[in-house]
């Protein structure tokens, strides 16, 4: 899988009553610069009506070139409308400004991802101290693999189906999860994951202190040429890398 690798995020929009699926296109860090200049201006003071036109022609711009209906929930006289979405509501300011946040919000890690990314690397941690260890837990038996965890009938007990048991699950550091901690782990965490190892590595400071230290970018150019939302990713799992070597250090990381 590339560092490229998914490149839309799914949003969903209230339009008229109706919610619409949407797929909104990943962006780099200098085209989010770019629209993060399309944003209102903050205080009380309401802008002009000459900008407030520049920026409702600048958002239109930016939803068609972004923004896609591949659902087929869109529909105008029967046709199916895919893209072009920003001119075909261009006319309600209140839709386009409702699709422009979609965009901007496609680009920044949700809550739910920042709960998957945390879970997926404390549980990934786990994993690897637990092998070295040779800690006996049905969990290392598991690892990630869904299909043992069917093979040895723990579904039930440990929350497969995303159900909320009454009994923790599964628990590391202040993490604890009454649902299995496997189900963070969706392809784009995955490669979020993936992608952390490839660009960082453990280094050793003169004072002794270990850090988890970027050594490279994970696409080609400068920080402006990288995906907002993959650094966003790299950006939780270091730090989550930071709270568990604290932690640790602590004697506070365990199962």
């Amino acid at each position: 899988m590339s560092f490229r690798a998914h490149r839309a995020s799914q949003q969903t929009v209230a339009i008229d009553g109706e919610v619409v699926r949407l797929e909104v296109a990943r962006v780099t860090v200098h085209e989010l610069a770019q629209l993060a200049r399309l944003v209102s201006p903050r205080g009380s003071r309401a802008p002009s009506a000459s900008l407030r036109a520049v920026l409702h022609l600048a958002r239109v711009a930016a939803i068609d070139a972004h923004v896609t209906a591949p659902s087929g929930d869109v529909l105008i006289d029967e046709v199916v409308m895919v893209d072009g979405l920003g001119t075909l509501l261009g006319g309600r300011e209140d839709l386009v400004t409702r699709l422009f946040s979609a965009v901007l919000d496609a680009q920044q890690l949700s809550s739910a991802e920042r709960d998957a990314l945390v879970t997926a690397t404390r549980f990934s941690l786990w994993l690897d101290e637990a092998r070295a260890n040779k800690v006996g837990s049905s969990w290392l038996e598991t690892g990630t693999n869904c299909q043992t965890c069917h093979e040895l009938q723990l579904c039930a007990r440990r929350g497969c189906d995303g159900s909320t048991k009454k009994r923790v699950v599964w628990h590391h550091g202040p993490l604890v999860l009454k649902t299995c901690p496997v189900l963070s782990f969706t392809p784009e965490i995955e490669n979020a994951l993936r992608v952390f190892y490839w660009t960082h590595e453990v280094t050793t400071h003169p004072n002794g202190a270990v850090r988890w230290q970027r050594t490279s970018l994970p696409a080609a150019g400068g920080l402006d040429e990288q995906n907002a939302w993959l650094m966003s990713a790299l950006g939780c799992v270091h730090q989550t890398h930071l709270e568990v070597m604290h932690e640790q250090h602590k004697g506070g990381a365990r199962e």
